[in-house]
């Protein structure tokens, strides 16, 4: 006696031989897994598509194991005679061909394999060199603006204060020396220069002061002596306290910018005296380097930068000595005037100072105004190699 049963996934109707309860196949229409039952499994009304399992009598089948689990049990041989129902559209294979030969494989889908995630290792960046230059470029800028931002703190507090004054009439100032280094000359036409201001000296005289400029052996000496309307005013500054912490930051600076002044002045004269000499231009023209050559070197680095002030009138410092006096040539009959910071031609002002001035005595004799000031001269290239602190010492 035969099982009948439908398959469970496509209802086509499947006889096999009893012997074959309980085996595992695969469907012969739609290849999927089945299990044979033990009996018999009622079918549908409607006339279901039948699956022939044998061709021919006494010629089995085999029903192929399920792929995806061992068939423990091996093959199902059907021995018992073929099914009665036939499927009409299928033609099956001959006896030899079993149906998983006919059928193929069921395509498989595999999940697609996992991908390693692997991380590349980053590249190092090479320095941008226009990103590097750029970087020093505003460190060069800030680091300016932090000098001029401390420079305008020390500028921004007014040098104030109260001293005396003393005058006299007329003094045997030493004469200062500007040396033969300073003169960016061949030595040849130094020396001759210089041996016609000796036999015959320069004065460069007004009402308020006499300068004469004197050829020697050591360079071009300059003297002063108060004109015949003006009189000496000696005041003492460097003991005010604020004036003496900015010369300690400012006083090289200063006599810098003045000996700057000396050397271009000094060449561009002489060569002017030789013009004058050879009758090439007019001796109106030596004039000029009163205040540009002789008054700068007859003062220091903070001489340089004070005038007087009295009846708005402004009076340059014409003398330093070595023992802080610095002389301003005025009218006579002066009791109060001021002194302050020079204004420049390009407006600047170096020196923001402003000292009241009074007048109370006579000018007292000085060891320094009784021998050459050779201490007074402006300093050589060798002087210029010393440290800053030997260089203001020795002024």
């Amino acid at each position: 006696m035969a099982i009948e049963f439908p398959c469970r996934y496509c209802q086509a109707i499947i006889r096999v031989p009893d012997s074959a309860k309980g085996g595992k196949g695969r469907c012969p229409k739609c290849a999927m897994r089945i299990t044979v039952p033990s009996k018999s499994q009622p079918l549908h009304t409607e006339a279901p598509q039948q699956v022939e399992l044998f061709k021919q009598e006494d010629e089995p089948v085999t029903l192929q194991a399920a792929e995806d689990e061992p068939d423990t049990d091996g093959p199902i041989v059907f021995a018992e005679a073929p099914p009665e129902l036939t499927h009409s559209e299928q033609q099956f294979p001959p006896p030899s061909e079993t149906v998983s030969d006919r059928l193929g494989k069921l395509p498989v889908e595999t999940p697609p394999r996992a991908r390693a995630i692997t991380r590349r290792p980053e590249k190092k960046k090479k320095p941008n060199p226009l990103a590097k230059g750029i970087g020093f470029t505003l460190l060069a800028v800030a680091l300016i603006a932090a000098g001029i931002y401390a420079f305008s703190l020390s500028m921004s507090t007014k040098i104030t204060g109260r001293v005396s004054a003393q005058t006299a009439e007329s003094l045997d100032l030493p004469p200062v020396v500007i040396r033969k280094s300073h003169f960016k000359l061949p030595s040849e036409f130094v020396d001759e220069a210089l041996s016609q201001l000796e036999q015959n000296p320069v004065p460069l005289n007004s009402q308020m002061m006499q300068i004469r400029l004197k050829g020697s052996t050591e360079g071009l000496a300059v003297s002063l002596d108060a004109g015949e309307q003006a009189r000496f005013y000696r005041v003492e500054l460097d003991e005010l306290p604020t004036l003496k912490k900015y010369l300690s930051h400012q006083l090289l600076n200063l006599e810098e910018k003045r000996f700057s002044q000396i050397t271009t002045s000094a060449t561009a004269f002489l060569e002017t005296y030789s013009k004058v000499i050879a009758k090439e231009t007019s001796a109106q023209s030596i004039t000029v380097f009163r205040d540009s050559m002789a008054i700068p070197a007859l003062v220091q680095g903070l001489g340089f930068e004070l005038v007087a002030q009295h009846a708005r009138t402004l009076y340059r410092c014409v003398y330093q000595d070595r023992e802080g006096g610095y002389y301003f040539l005025l009218p006579p009959g002066v009791t109060d005037f001021k002194i302050v910071g020079q204004t420049h031609a390009d407006g600047q002002a170096p020196v923001p100072l402003e000292i009241e001035v009074h007048v109370d005595g006579s000018i007292s004799p000085l060891p320094s105004l009784q021998k050459p000031d050779t201490e007074n001269s402006p300093p050589t290239d060798s002087d210029e190699k010393k440290a800053p602190s030997e260089k203001l010492t020795s002024e």
